[in-house]
């Protein structure tokens, strides 16, 4: 914290954060401390070879990896990290189609109840 510590006070000094933004800007600069440390330590026990992001990784290498399906991964994974998850969930489930049936409710994971405005003879006994 001491890294950050000065610049986040003139921050506050400039009038650019006020007393609660002072000390919620301060603790998350703190835990991305934490976790980009806990990061570099968990590589350095991996003991790697080399390491390779998902954007220099050659998916030609073998044609059974699903280099799309990845790379929708990731950036779910990567939603945790933003707290945008739900969002980018949402997204990627949308139906394509305006003429879809099924409508999605709440966190997007659970069709919603459909009601049939037909008024079929057969009724909904009939199946």
């Amino acid at each position: 914290m001491p890294e950050i510590l000065d610049a986040r006070l003139a921050q506050a000094h400039g009038g650019e954060l006020g007393h609660l933004d002072f000390l919620q800007v301060l603790c998350q600069d703190e835990i991305t401390r934490r976790e980009t440390v806990a990061f570099q330590r968990r590589l350095q026990r991996a003991k790697f070879e080399q390491q390779v992001t998902l954007e220099e990784f050659d998916f030609t290498a073998s044609s059974k990896l699903p280099a799309t399906q990845i790379r929708i991964l990731a950036d779910l994974a990567g939603g945790h990290a933003d707290r945008t998850w739900e969002k980018r969930i949402c997204e990627l489930v949308r139906p394509t189609s305006s003429s879809s049936t099924t409508s999605l409710c709440g966190n997007c994971l659970r069709p919603r109840p459909t009601t049939s405005t037909n008024s079929s003879p057969r009724g909904r006994d009939a199946r």
